[in-house]
């Protein structure tokens, strides 16, 4: 019969039957609807539609069919090649497990859930691939991002979709209109259906003023892939009368929603996936900036002395110790002026005996319990838990924003727009502006980068170029910075090339380590009418 790869294969002995042709069987054995193998029960043939395979008997509505038992009985011996090869999935099947593979599959076909007119005709996105490569379109929908994932409930007759993230994944939140006022909800990730488990959520209803609200809490998300069909499921949803919640809450004149999705605790996940798998998850969504790193453990009996007594959380310098000998973190001591251990009272020693020997051993990141694998010294956690994808952090420009770090450039987009940059295209500039720093930013390859910029005065140009959330030693980016007297950028007048420099929020005020271009060198060579110029950042790899 040939190559496993290209083919029903027999594995009862059949091979002996050369004369079967291997490429007309596979033509015949395709269902006439959705062009995949006939290997899912109920098989049925039509005289209109011929073969259909029962992925779509369900759907087809038709009287006359004969349903092609003998065939399903000589099916059952043959192995098939995933549904998927074409886009790029090598695994042959068994024919029992056929939809358990495709139903886990990562190489799936999918829509992007905006593609779904009939749902949300206001929407319009025909894209279709790899369900792997489904996260990386999304970026493309940038203005449909929510974080925090809240808002004002749709109006009766409409629906409504978004995406917002948990961690490192993306999560489709669809809410459908039934009838009357009730709603259905559906959350799901681009995964597969024992990952799905791994995520509980609740949805948050409140008034205006926020003081009277209604909590629905559901165990689990849904696989995206089935996207259409769960949505038609009660099972699968959160359904919302609004009418009877809006009711509860008094009547107000809005009603806003708030969804609270988190993973769930590594012991769940283990239950749920095994060891194996639930190890590449928790890692899988982590954000583990240094590969060296990656495979490290904490060292668990060493931290269990370096528990705080006041907070339980792992003591990093620096360290206070009271007159008799017992420690506390530096959080702590702000807090309490009495040893809750002994009750002597806290002068400002220092415990630099334990404080070395945090230099050895190796922290895990606060955030480990909801699936962050980072682990390192205490010179190193405190600066990678700043920046970790699974911790709410504040907006640098501090708008009182907090969130997780990779919804930032959709916060940047929604409430900071102008002071985001496009790599390599020109803006203007006036010297008369930014006489304060100003701050702009660049989303480039992934990564988030902050030009610290001002300018007047007798020094011209002061600026540095920080990589947002970078801590390794080596630097990833370098910049390159062109002065130019008009848009076009025809003829750079002076050009800046360095490397980027690490995140540290202290430097963006423009200190020693700030570059700065004389007013003079400017007003040679770029500006224009007294005062105008522009500019180009291009951000490379090095």
């Amino acid at each position: 019969m040939g190559s496993k790869q290209n083919g029903p294969h027999c594995p009862t002995g059949l091979e002996e039957f050369t004369f079967l042709d291997k490429e007309q069987l596979e033509k015949d054995l395709i269902c006439n609807i959705c062009n995949r193998y006939l290997n899912v029960i109920p098989i049925i043939f039509s005289e209109n539609l011929g073969s259909i395979c029962g992925r779509c008997s369900s759907s087809v509505g038709i009287k006359a069919i004969q349903r092609q038992q003998s065939y399903e009985q000589l099916v059952k011996h043959l192995t098939f090649p995933c549904a998927n090869k074409v886009f790029g999935c090598t695994e042959v099947v068994k024919f029992d497990c056929v939809v358990t593979h495709e139903k886990d599959c990562r190489y799936q076909c999918m829509s992007c859930p905006l593609s779904y007119k009939h749902l949300f005709p206001e929407k319009n996105c025909n894209w279709r691939g790899n369900s792997k490569l489904l996260l990386e379109h999304l970026k493309v929908h940038h203005e449909e991002f929510l974080d925090p994932p809240q808002f004002e409930w749709p109006e009766k007759g409409k629906n409504k979709i978004f995406f917002t993230y948990v961690g490192n994944q993306v999560i489709t939140i669809a809410i459908k209109h039934e009838r009357k006022g009730r709603f259905s909800s559906l959350l799901m990730i681009s995964g597969t259906d024992l990952e799905s488990q791994c995520f509980r959520y609740q949805l948050e209803l409140s008034n205006e003023d926020k003081n009277s609200s209604i909590l629905l809490r559901r165990s689990r998300l849904e696989p995206l892939s089935e996207f259409v069909d769960f949505l038609n499921r009660p099972e699968k949803t959160l359904e919302v009368d609004i009418d009877q919640m809006s009711e509860m809450l008094q009547n107000p004149r809005k009603v806003f929603a708030k969804f609270g999705i988190v993973k769930k605790s590594k012991k769940e996940i283990i239950q749920i996936m095994g060891v194996q798998e639930a190890d590449s998850l928790m890692v899988g969504n982590s954000n583990i900036k240094t590969g060296k790193e990656k495979n490290t453990h904490p060292d668990e009996e060493m931290l269990s002395e370096l528990e705080c007594p006041v907070c339980s959380e792992f003591m990093v310098p620096p360290i206070y110790i009271c007159p008799t000998g017992h420690s506390v973190c530096s959080v702590c001591k702000i807090k309490v002026n009495i040893c809750p251990s002994c009750r002597s009272i806290f002068g400002n020693g220092r415990n630099f005996t334990l404080e070395k020997l945090t230099l050895k051993v190796k922290y895990p990141c606060r955030n480990r319990d909801i699936g962050c694998g980072f682990v390192s010294t205490s010179e190193n956690i405190k600066n990678h838990e700043k920046i970790c994808d699974l911790a709410e952090n504040p907006c640098i420009l501090k708008c009182g924003w907090k969130g997780l770090t990779p919804a930032l450039h959709n916060h940047f987009l929604e409430k900071h727009k102008t002071q985001l940059l496009e790599n390599n295209v020109p803006f203007p500039r006036d010297m008369r502006q930014d006489r304060n720093t100003g701050y702009y930013f660049l989303y480039v390859m992934g990564e988030l980068f902050c030009l610290s910029f001002k300018s007047g005065g007798k020094f011209g140009v002061r600026l540095n170029m920080q990589q947002v959330g970078y801590l390794e030693s080596q630097p990833k980016h370098k910049y390159t910075i062109q002065f130019f007297l008009n848009s076009q950028a025809s003829c750079p007048s002076i050009s800046l090339t360095g490397f980027c420099q690490n995140w540290n929020e202290n430097l963006i005020d423009l200190g020693s380590n700030s570059i700065t271009v004389p007013a003079e060198l400017l007003l040679k060579y770029c500006i224009y009418q007294g005062s105008f110029f522009y500019m180009k950042v291009n951000i490379m790899k090095v």
